[in-house]
């Protein structure tokens, strides 16, 4: 079995399942398994030669696509370790507007950290976090409350969605797939990050890093917004979707 050949043939497919991995590997007089064609895609996926891109849905990662990671500030960190300590069952995500600096041309110097929380147990979050960070933390804050009390390093609880994709490294982290769709749904998200870097981001989002199409629009019909979000991809930003 020629690996570099089978991944080489994969190439020309603009995605593929495990079906044409199983039959390009038996072109010719090869009689490989399912499970060996399984396997190989399992080594290319490993090795991030091949990035998955929905439900049994996978391309040939075609100059490199990397693996999205953020390295969290200590605030972000600490917060979220205070969390974990006081609720070790909290489901719970953080977002922090420095994670936009790799796409947006307007550098973020000053941080604000969203701490999303399952169900109604914002409160106690919140309770916990003020008396640990007093005057820089806000609840649920319409655009005017946060206007009027934002400050630099400022922490903003709200309601996590039910069933929103969670992170690889740490369950609290904030997937790319998760931050698309929120930057087109959070009403503070677009009033405090430029609208006309939207598209850039996108388009920087796809070029660079794996995206889990399957994943992304899941999210989306959870938050309603699914044609929203494949309107805004085809036409501000240009992209067209391998998967739909």
């Amino acid at each position: 079995m020629n690996e570099n050949r089978v991944l080489s043939l994969l190439s020309t497919y603009p995605v593929f399942g495990r079906q044409e991995v199983w039959q390009v590997l038996n072109e010719g007089s090869s009689s490989y398994s399912l499970n060996t064609a399984n396997a190989l895609l399992q080594r290319y996926l490993k090795s991030h030669q091949v990035a998955r891109v929905g439900r049994n849905k996978y391309t040939v990662a075609v100059g490199g696509l990397e693996l999205y990671a953020h390295q969290y500030s200590e605030l972000a960190t600490n917060v979220a370790e205070k969390i974990v300590r006081d609720h070790p069952f909290l489901d719970f995500a953080i977002f922090e507007l420095i994670q936009l600096n790799r796409f947006v041309n307007h550098q973020i110097a000053h941080n604000v950290v969203f701490v999303s929380v399952e169900g109604d147990l914002g409160d106690f979050i919140f309770d916990g976090l003020k008396s640990s960070y007093p005057g820089h933390v806000l609840k649920n804050p319409s655009v005017e409350i946060y206007d009027q009390y934002w400050t630099d390093d400022l922490i903003i609880i709200d309601r996590l969605v039910m069933e929103a994709p969670k992170g690889t490294d740490e369950k609290w982290h904030t997937c790319l797939e998760k931050l698309l769709v929120d930057l087109l749904t959070e009403p503070l998200y677009r009033e405090i990050i430029h609208q006309g870097e939207y598209p850039a981001i996108f388009r920087d989002a796809f070029t660079r890093y794996v995206i889990d199409e399957s994943k992304m629009l899941r999210y989306a019909r959870r938050r309603n917004a699914e044609e929203k979000l494949k309107d805004f991809i085809a036409i501000e930003a240009g992209i067209t979707l391998r998967t739909v």
